[in-house]
């Protein structure tokens, strides 16, 4: 509980004390001071955390690892397709969800969705279309 409640659950006591205030009007204004005091500590837990780089450094590494091998101008099997396509959807998606939920690390995370969007694009035509 804040200070800054406690205060105002002070001054409502010296209210009522007073005769200002019924005990009813007391124990009403307290219980609005409270409710609202839980529903801001609720809303607290859904505010990003500062978090660790477990998500932003594997997102970096498959993002760059994705990319590089769109360089690699040999003819690719189905799995190398494969392989790389699952690389850019684990750089895309560690990377979106580590910029959603924390502060840390967001430069990496960045660097591994622009890095996986770089090599989506640079494989493109690797692929053959069904007419």
């Amino acid at each position: 509980m804040s200070l800054e409640i406690l205060e105002k659950i002070e001054k409502l006591s010296e209210l009522k004390d007073k005769g200002i205030l019924t005990q009813e009007e007391f124990e009403n204004k307290k219980r609005y001071l409270l409710d609202e005091n839980n529903n801001n500590n609720e809303m607290s837990f859904t505010k990003k955390t500062e978090g660790t780089n477990w998500l932003p450094i594997p997102s970096f590494i498959f993002g760059l690892l994705a990319f590089l091998a769109s360089f690699d101008e040999s003819e690719w099997n189905m799995d190398e397709k494969i392989g790389v396509l699952f690389f850019i959807s684990i750089a895309f998606i560690l990377g979106f969800i580590s910029i959603s939920i924390q502060n840390n690390g967001k430069a990496l995370s960045i660097a591994g969705i622009v890095l996986s969007i770089l090599a989506s694009l640079a494989i493109l035509d690797r692929f053959e279309y069904i007419n």
